[in-house]
């Protein structure tokens, strides 16, 4: 028998604040809670997903950012010789990078870094990452 074990990711923006806790069984989420500006429909979208599929579910941004605060450290792939990582940076040639990977036959997994920015700090919304 698997243990369960929660996962709780939080995230806050201009006043708002979003939560999510998840009951996770192996690799699967079991159940979801949480509240704030979009979180409800994401909910629905990740309950029964596997932790890598839940990490790929848009959403509003406050909600989608407090489900990868809690999914980041645990989201793992079965390894695969297959699979390819390209860093994207959000311009035109790493997303052409990451098509030519997958025209080599491979299975590309775009993959960018969140570093923490200032919410008071000058032009935040503009900052790179």
């Amino acid at each position: 028998m698997t243990a369960m074990r929660e996962l709780v990711g939080n995230a806050a923006r201009d006043g708002d604040l979003a939560w999510v806790r998840l009951t996770v069984s192996g690799q699967r989420i079991e159940r979801a809670a949480g509240e704030g500006p979009g979180m409800a429909g994401l909910l629905r979208e990740v309950e029964g997903r596997t932790l890598l599929e839940a990490a790929s579910v848009p959403g509003e941004r406050l909600a989608a950012d407090a489900l990868h605060d809690a999914l980041g450290p645990v989201a793992a792939a079965v390894p695969d010789e297959g699979r390819v990582a390209v860093a994207m940076s959000g311009g035109v040639d790493s997303a052409v990078a990451l098509l030519r990977v997958r025209d080599a036959g491979h299975e590309p997994v775009g993959v960018t870094l969140r570093l923490w920015t200032d919410p008071a700090g000058k032009n935040s919304e503009r900052v790179c990452c």
